[in-house]
């Protein structure tokens, strides 16, 4: 798999880095917010079709909403994410996660969490349909630090890929 961002904080003291490539079947998503993304936790099938609750990532510190995002699993999946981060207020010099929005193939839930400012960083990670998502990693501490996803390279070439090999294929083929 390849290894996308994390878009975030990556080092500073109370933050740690979490793992959580090849959980890519996810099935609901747990969002606590309020200015910032608090935490992110989630369940996912495993390889048995069991459902797994990940662990949380962040804490629940000035956690003033909630929500769970539930999927039509199997049919829809994770094609993106999208969101900001940086600090929230001139006082509080410690960036996190602002906001976060998740895209399937069917629909976009989000924007959870604060609003970006001027000064914010934007990310977007853009998937396409082909059930490339891999999971997640990135930091947390108190709250959401940072966030990456990981992609599925494609093994085998479709039907129709193979089709338009084999067409270019005859067509150079052809002009020698």
């Amino acid at each position: 798999m390849i290894r996308i961002g994390p878009a975030g904080v990556t080092d500073g003291r109370g933050i740690w880095a979490w793992d959580d490539g090849g959980k890519d079947k996810i099935v609901q998503i747990f969002i606590a917010h309020g200015d910032c993304i608090d935490s992110l936790q989630y369940v996912y099938a495993d390889q048995n079709e069991n459902l797994v609750l990940s662990n949380s990532h962040g804490g629940t510190f000035g956690t003033s909403k909630f929500d769970l995002v539930k999927l039509d699993y199997p049919s829809e999946f994770i094609t993106g994410i999208s969101g900001c981060y940086g600090s929230i207020g001139s006082i509080n010099t410690n960036k996190k996660i602002l906001s976060i929005t998740f895209t399937t193939n069917n629909r976009t839930y989000g924007p959870f969490g604060g609003r970006g400012g001027e000064n914010d960083s934007a990310f977007r990670y853009q998937l396409g349909l082909d059930r490339s998502f891999g999971g997640f990693h990135g930091y947390s501490g108190n709250y959401l630090s940072a966030i990456g996803l990981y992609v599925k390279p494609l093994t085998t070439l479709s039907n129709d890929q193979e089709k338009v090999s084999n067409d270019q294929e005859k067509v150079k083929n052809e002009e020698v």
